[in-house]
């Protein structure tokens, strides 16, 4: 009877630990692949130098790398946890850099200074940006062109040349960094600064004033005036302080009255018959008229005195005998 005891009580721990450890062994994590946690490895070749990127199950970077090319002109930076995915929202395997060697078109209004470089692939998904730096040569920038206005320009077939707006720039090591969201086509540019010259479109902002300081005109407020050079659209002085202009620039111009409106001419104070105005027109003083001479342009008289039979008007420009001042910003050259 005792040993039929004991051989239940054995019988009954076996089963009791046999449960336990198959408990166990349901409730561990089942192994990731390799026995190692999940990761895929990023090959970056920078101009045929090859780096290795970790990243994690969701495309993300494991650790901050700054990658460069062996000669240093080429260099992506990314942050832990920037994600990159191919087409197919799976971990990126590999991004190339190199050196592109197809015909692009020029740029407007700017020269490209050294390589054109090429990320590949286009498709891959970049959130929230890497960091792209590029080394320049400053004996390519053109003459007067200054260091501190290149910046990097990306460039596909839809969009064209495109800046890239965010900048930093290192003058003394001729390096400057942008931040890119897409693989594509990359170079330095600076802006060529070209004048404004006769037949050319121009957009402008100006603020006239007379000399006790009033303003009497302004495009402050405004959409920024538009003109042709060399047609005859404004005052000499005024065309000929902004032939010469580029993009950007500021000026403050004094023009005296031979070349803004002229002298005030007491000959062009006239005396007309009411007789002649339309019957439906009551002349008052300080009131304009468009008067057109036979033969002659239209031109616009103020009413200056009235009488019962006649008016005087005054075919002066409002502004004749005025010294002027303005200070004009140039926006734009088409």
């Amino acid at each position: 009877m005792r040993l039929k005891t004991r051989l239940f009580t054995i019988a009954f721990v076996l089963s009791l630990c046999l449960s336990l450890a198959l408990s166990c062994q349901q409730a561990a994590p089942p192994p990731a692949s390799n026995g190692k946690s999940a990761t895929s490895e990023l090959a970056v070749d920078m101009l045929g130098k090859i780096h290795t990127l970790l990243l994690d199950s969701k495309g993300r970077v494991k650790s901050r790398a700054e990658l460069s090319s062996a000669d240093g002109t080429v260099t992506l930076s990314t942050n832990v946890g920037t994600t990159l995915l191919d087409r197919s929202n799976k971990p990126l395997s590999k991004i190339q850099v190199e050196i592109n060697t197809a015909m692009l078109p020029l740029p407007e209004k700017a020269v490209i200074i050294g390589d054109v470089y090429n990320l590949t692939p286009p498709d891959a998904t970049i959130e929230p940006v890497l960091k792209l730096t590029l080394s320049y040569d400053s004996a390519e920038l053109p003459q007067g062109a200054s260091e501190n206005d290149v910046y990097i320009a990306s460039y596909d077939e839809v969009n064209g040349w495109s800046r890239s707006y965010y900048k930093k720039i290192d003058t003394v090591g001729h390096r400057v960094t942008t931040q890119i969201d897409r693989l594509t086509r990359y170079a330095v540019l600076v802006p060529i600064t070209t004048p404004a010259k006769i037949g050319d479109t121009v957009k402008i902002r100006y603020t006239g004033t007379l000399d006790d300081g009033t303003i009497f005109d302004t495009s402050v407020g405004h959409e920024p005036f538009e003109f042709t050079l060399g047609q005859g659209d404004v005052i000499p002085g005024f065309e000929q302080a902004i032939i010469g202009m580029e993009v950007g620039e500021s000026i403050i111009i004094h023009i005296p009255t031979d070349e803004a409106y002229g002298p005030y001419r007491d000959d062009l104070i006239m005396v007309i018959g009411r007789d002649q105005l339309p019957e439906d027109v009551e002349p008052e003083v300080g009131q304009l008229l468009q008067i057109t001479p036979i033969g002659g342009n239209m031109i616009v008289a103020m009413v200056t005195e009235v009488s019962e039979t006649t008016i005087t008007i005054d075919t002066n420009h409002p502004l004749a005998g005025q010294n002027l001042t303005f200070e004009i910003t140039l926006f734009k050259i088409e």
